[in-house]
């Protein structure tokens, strides 16, 4: 399996992917139209014997107060229905980190995938005072510090963009 950044060739693959493993067009939609609108934008593409299998999105979301730390979003993340339990998006969440933490990014939340995301040392958002406006259960939002204590001074309303709410 081969992980790598984003490129302008891949964005019909990745809204296959998309509409693949959520069966509609709203992740598709979201993907696209985050792309260009915001900074960083960390999106990765897996492939296996070059074929693209897989996509995960980091985007920036805010924290009203805080304006020294970067947090981005793990949303959406798509493997295709054939390659879904074979790891692909297991490598692509730890690569992503990796990419985050390069890009010198803080810290990661994450709406749901409260049995997936611990593996890479999410915990729930709440332990760090954080909550998100996001309309899901608090106990799905979570959050991964990349940053030594980068929540530590931070508590309030995770804000993601707009276009997370358009539907």
């Amino acid at each position: 399996m081969l992980i790598s950044a984003e490129t302008p060739e891949d964005i019909e693959a990745i809204r296959t992917i998309q509409r693949a493993a959520f069966g509609r067009d709203y992740e598709a939609d979201l993907v696209d139209s985050l792309r260009g609108d915001v900074e960083p934008f960390v999106s990765l593409v897996a492939r296996i014997d070059d074929k693209p299998v897989g996509h995960i999105l980091f985007t920036p979301v805010a924290l009203p107060g805080t304006h020294d730390i970067t947090i981005l979003s793990v949303a959406p993340i798509a493997v295709l229905p054939d390659y879904q339990g074979d790891g692909v998006g297991s490598e692509l969440v730890h690569e992503g980190l990796v990419m985050c933490e390069h890009e010198g990014v803080d810290g990661v939340v994450a709406l749901g995938g409260r049995d997936f995301y611990p593996r890479f040392g999410f915990q729930p958002a709440a332990d760090f005072g954080l909550r998100t406006n996001f309309p899901v259960m608090q106990e799905e939002f979570l959050a991964r510090e990349l940053t030594k204590d980068a929540f530590s001074e931070a508590e309030g309303t995770v804000e993601y963009p707009p276009q997370f709410q358009q539907r």
